[in-house]
């Protein structure tokens, strides 16, 4: 599994011209972007990672109203509420990274995370190791 920079020049071509530049300090740019894959990770849980909580939220109550109110008092915890985000986006994620080999704010980032010798990771890949 490894992550791929759509902005980054392709594999085939070379720069003789320009000498081998550090790039361990460039902030979002540079050949690893370690920077820019935690902000897509943060947008993603805060984004399409709250949509999936509230869904949670709305199928549970639909589908067990008698015990809503008790889930209600639960998840008002910040804590409590910020673990079941995180457990409901991880699959969630490993679904669109194999499906899409990107995630809506990876996209937006210019991140995309293909297998070495595939196009997309497997599933089971991604259920394996998120990050």
């Amino acid at each position: 599994m490894a992550y791929e920079d759509l902005n980054a020049q392709p594999l085939g071509s070379s720069n003789l011209d320009q000498p081998n530049v550090d790039q361990s300090k460039a902030f979002l740019g540079g050949q690893h972007h370690p920077w820019r894959r935690m902000f897509a990770r943060t947008v993603d849980i805060c984004t399409a990672g709250l949509m999936l909580f509230i869904l949670l939220i709305f199928a549970f109550s639909a589908a067990m109203p008698e015990q809503a109110a008790g889930f209600a008092k639960v998840v008002e915890n910040p804590i409590v509420a910020g673990i079941v985000l995180y457990l409901i986006w991880l699959p969630a994620e490993a679904v669109l990274l194999s499906l899409f080999g990107t995630t809506p704010a990876k996209w937006l980032f210019g991140i995309k995370v293909t297998h070495l010798e595939a196009a997309c990771c497997p599933f089971r890949s991604h259920c394996a190791a998120p990050y």
